[in-house]
């Protein structure tokens, strides 16, 4: 049929099912919102994520209160000095300590029996020297005797024969230098000072001198 020799009645039945229908209460959509709904799920723009500062908050907040915890424990495990009364008391030395040390130095000091007896007769072997050589001067003219006159003859009239050494047991060694055990130094023109040495003198004296067992000298003179 040709649609020109249609009824007015056929013309809009056609044009009802033709044209799609419409609710009439239905809004339509602008280009924005239509565009956002054409878009893929992969396009859509990103959310920034707001519980992000949040977390990275908490984990500041733990690790401080770690690290607060560890140097408490550390400060806590650190030795605690001695009270200065304790340091104190500790370096007072106790009676028994002082009573120890007391006798050491006594020990160290005092010189056995048979020692002082060994130096008493030293002082006095130099003493018997320097008379035996005043008696010898007394029968020379005042001349006093060199070494070499200290000789047996001498001993035998002077000094009444032996004349030796407390420890060697032997006859003394007469010196011009500083003695050894066993020797007697015997200077002319010398004296004694006041420390033990031998110092220049008149032309009359002669300085003796012995070693004694503390190492030291004894000296006398005529």
């Amino acid at each position: 049929m040709n649609p020109d020799q249609r009824t007015p009645q056929q013309q809009d039945i056609q044009q009802t099912v033709s044209d799609p229908v419409i609710p009439p209460n239905t809004p339509l959509m602008d280009n924005q919102v239509q565009q956002q709904v054409n878009q893929s799920p992969n396009q859509l723009p990103k959310q920034s994520n707001k519980q992000l500062p949040v977390i990275i908050g908490v984990i500041l907040v733990i690790v401080g209160v770690i690290v607060g915890i560890f140097f408490l424990l550390s400060s806590n495990n650190e030795p605690q000095p001695k009270n200065q009364s304790s340091v104190i008391e500790d370096s007072t030395p106790t009676q028994q300590d002082k009573t120890d040390t007391t006798q050491v130095t006594e020990q160290t000091t005092t010189p056995s029996p048979a020692t002082a007896q060994a130096d008493s007769q030293r002082k006095s072997n130099s003493a018997k020297l320097a008379e035996a050589v005043n008696e010898y001067a007394a029968n020379k003219n005042g001349k006093l005797p060199t070494i070499q006159d200290i000789d047996e003859s001498f001993k035998t009239n002077y000094l009444g024969g032996q004349f030796n050494d407390p420890s060697t047991n032997s006859p003394y060694k007469i010196v011009e230098i500083d003695p050894k055990t066993g020797e007697i130094q015997y200077k002319k023109n010398s004296t004694c000072g006041s420390d033990n040495t031998i110092i220049s003198g008149s032309s009359r004296q002669v300085a003796v001198r012995v070693l004694l067992n503390d190492n030291t000298y004894y000296c006398t003179n005529n």
